[in-house]
């Protein structure tokens, strides 16, 4: 008898981890999950900026500035801001958590993706790599340390960023002074 007829083989790698991941999101409240889709849509746009920051000098140059700026706003100030475009829910947590874990990931992969040495790209181009072999073989490997310790960074803000809508609106929440109806302050429990 055979694993697969035994009916001992749950499935391939991707079908276990779709399941993990399935039910981690079906026991859990949308308000809870605000700080990994506020990171996971900062790693979609992120990932894919910093390539074409690193691809470009010319998108670089336009783009880099414009993000600075906006990195520079804090976003306690901006999370208000939020609350009274979106409305009190787990919007404005989402969208405080992607711009607070935005920046680090573009920063970090592009710091990675422009750290394969001239001397690699040199020997890859003369054995015969076209650019996209060079980028999927040479210059992504190199440029994961970057990108997770980028990750890690960002996934450290994006939940401590889930507690300034809550504090910003002084509504009962999971991080708000007001949630028990305790005579000691909120610090103490």
């Amino acid at each position: 008898m055979s694993v697969e007829n035994s009916g001992l083989n749950p499935g391939s790698k991707w079908q276990i981890t779709w399941r993990a991941f399935r039910s981690f999101y079906s026991g859990t409240d949308r308000k809870e999950l605000a700080p990994a889709e506020g990171l996971r849509a900062a790693v979609g746009i992120a990932i894919p900026l910093a390539i074409a920051i690193t691809s470009s000098r010319r998108f670089n140059q336009l783009v880099m500035p414009t993000m600075l700026f906006f990195q520079i706003i804090p976003k306690v100030a901006i999370a208000p801001l939020f609350l009274v475009w979106f409305g009190v829910g787990p919007t404005p947590k989402i969208l405080v958590a992607f711009l607070i874990s935005f920046f680090p990931i573009v920063i970090d992969a592009a710091v990675g993706l422009r750290s394969m040495s001239p001397e690699m790209a040199d020997l890859a181009r003369s054995m015969g790599a076209s650019r996209w072999q060079v980028f999927a073989q040479f210059r992504l490997p190199t440029s994961l340390p970057y990108l997770f310790s980028g990750l890690k960074v960002a996934s450290t803000l994006a939940i401590a960023a889930n507690t300034i809508p809550s504090r910003s609106t002084g509504m009962p929440g999971r991080y708000s002074p007001h949630r028990s109806q305790s005579p000691r302050p909120y610090w103490w429990r």
